[in-house]
């Protein structure tokens, strides 16, 4: 509804068999009807739609307090249309306007091999921002080793230890793995961005299920081809696995 409406004067004829409900009905029926909404833009550029001010604020300060890339070019515009737009939430507003800026740290590692099998291939901008599915040490980082390419990060902590989803995302595969993944969750975030969870002693989720940034989704084990109890995570685009460390 328009906070500050404008109105026009019209009468009706008026006969003994209308009443006040007939007269709303045949005002509102005729006349336009307009939604006031509000789009957060980039660079000029209409990305999204929320119903209030305060959503758009919010989504706009979340984004500057992660250092967003693209902070500097974030506006807000009112709209007052007679086409609603479909809004978006606030959370997954900052997840899918969120860039990553690549770091002094990342333009250091632009010379090592970042995606795996392909060594001309390096860091991959994604506007998701990803957790660590728990909060450990790093046993074994991505990159060659032992004459293959391990294609994610290890994470070392005790059996049962909660693994979180690193983004909200949907679950689309929740089950053993006879590839030696052990019992693994594989998290659909969109635009062909997904998160493995390798080697689980528990599954705490099926396939189908939404998840948010931060649910528990599964417990720390050691199946399938593991030497220790950890979490082996990657993040994969296009299914092409690239090194979770740059994006963490």
């Amino acid at each position: 509804m328009d906070e500050n409406p404008s109105y026009q004067l019209c009468f009706l004829k008026r006969d003994v068999e209308t009443n006040d409900d007939e007269i709303y009905n045949i005002v509102t029926g005729t006349g336009v009807t307009y939604y006031n909404y509000y789009a957060v833009a980039v660079d000029g550029e209409e990305k999204l739609y929320v119903p209030t001010f305060e959503d758009a604020d919010s989504i706009i300060n979340q984004l500057k307090e992660k250092d967003s890339k693209n902070a500097d070019k974030l506006a807000i515009i009112k709209k007052y249309e007679t086409e609603q737009k479909e809004y978006t939430s606030v959370d997954v507003a900052v997840t899918n306007l969120y860039e990553k800026k690549i770091t002094q740290e990342i333009k250091n590692n632009m010379g090592r091999v970042t995606r795996a099998g392909n060594g001309g291939n390096t860091y991959k901008p994604v506007a998701i921002s990803f957790l660590k599915p728990v909060q450990a040490s790093i046993t074994s980082r991505f990159g060659s080793r032992w004459g293959t390419t391990h294609k994610g990060l290890d994470f070392g902590a005790p059996t049962g230890t909660p693994i979180k989803a690193s983004a909200e995302g949907t679950v689309t595969f929740s089950g053993w793995n006879s590839g030696g993944y052990g019992y693994l969750v594989i998290i659909s975030h969109g635009n062909g961005i997904q998160t493995y969870y390798g080697h689980c002693s528990k599954l705490l989720c099926k396939v189908g299920d939404y998840v948010s940034a931060g649910d528990v989704i599964a417990n720390v084990g050691n199946t399938g081809d593991s030497q220790g109890s950890h979490v082996h995570f990657e993040i994969r685009i296009n299914d092409v696995a690239y090194n979770p460390e740059f994006y963490l």
